[in-house]
């Protein structure tokens, strides 16, 4: 049976901008986004330079509106450990996605 869904509450996040390239979620120069960000997780992976990383889609309704108003056709949502309210949580993400860690990574 596979494991339930599992969403991600997150302080900043990336989305594929609506001319492509990438919005970042509190960069100056863009439209910052304010309100609640909660992601559904799908995939993640493993950077040795900055630790998990992860792909999902829009879950909280705050979300899904600056991604509908900013984001491209592309609607995923991309954050890593640092994004989430919780950095420890990523460790948990990961474990809940069957991911390992590899390469160069300690």
């Amino acid at each position: 049976m596979p494991n339930p869904p599992l969403i991600a509450k997150l302080k900043s996040f990336c989305i594929t901008g609506s001319h492509g390239g990438t919005i970042v979620s509190d960069m100056a120069g863009f439209s910052i986004f304010t309100g609640e960000a909660a992601a559904l997780v799908d995939s993640g992976f493993w950077d040795y330079e900055t630790g998990w990383r992860f792909r999902g889609t829009a879950h909280s309704e705050d979300l899904k509106a600056y991604q509908a108003l900013h984001g491209g056709e592309a609607k995923q949502v991309f954050f890593g450990r640092f994004d989430l309210f919780d950095s420890q949580e990523g460790d948990r993400l990961a474990q809940h996605l069957g991911l390992a860690k590899s390469g160069l990574a300690g």
